[in-house]
């Protein structure tokens, strides 16, 4: 198996980010073992599926509760029109704008949790 090097998960953004993958080389590197190429797609892997159903669970519920509440459903569109045009819905800034958007998804994740019950216990 090839061991991968920082070199290979480089960001080429024009921001200094750090991905998933990049974490994953950092990590392995200040371990004692380091992770092998198999291990690190592993990782990935569970950490994509992972996130996929949670996801596409919080989507549908919102939009369930988007179609019965037709009310929140024109107000959240009028607080999504209202952005300036010349800013991304991605950016901080307009991240900042969407509070109306950030209440009704937490709202959802109020009434609809992605997961009832999270089975972990601390060993250290």
């Amino acid at each position: 198996n090839r061991r991968l090097s920082t070199a290979d998960t480089t960001c080429t953004a024009k921001s200094t980010c750090k991905g998933f993958l990049q974490l994953l080389v950092e990590g392995s590197r200040s371990s004692t073992k380091d992770l092998t190429e198999e291990e690190m797609v592993s990782c990935c892997m569970t950490f994509l599926l992972s996130g996929y159903e949670t996801i596409a669970s919080v989507l549908a519920y919102t939009s369930y509760l988007l179609a019965l509440n037709l009310g929140i459903q024109d107000k959240l569109c009028t607080a999504i029109d209202s952005l300036n045009p010349e800013i991304s819905l991605f950016e901080a800034a307009a991240q900042d704008e969407l509070s109306y958007l950030d209440m009704v998804v937490q709202e959802s994740l109020r009434l609809y949790p992605p997961t009832t019950k999270i089975i972990r216990s601390c060993v250290k």
